[in-house]
């Protein structure tokens, strides 16, 4: 499971301190909820204006998955 931080006024997500982007494909990771809340005060949100959550994006290895069952119906 990983994390990502996301600022709750207008749903853009955390690269960096600075930088936010609407897709949680480009979102800064963390790979428990504790990391990214300790990046959270490390960069200065304050946890009114900013959530850390789950990240709901497809990963690779479905796709992968996927990709796989359908080379098997073809043979």
């Amino acid at each position: 499971m990983k994390w990502v931080i996301r600022r709750i006024s207008d749903n853009m997500y955390a690269v960096s301190h600075r930088f936010f982007v609407y897709q949680q494909t480009f979102a800064r990771r963390f790979r428990t909820r504790k990391q990214a809340e300790a990046y959270m005060i490390s960069a200065g949100f304050d946890r009114c204006h900013y959530n850390a959550e789950v990240l709901q994006v497809e990963t690779d290895k479905s796709f992968d998955k996927d990709r796989i069952a359908i080379n098997n119906i073809k043979e």
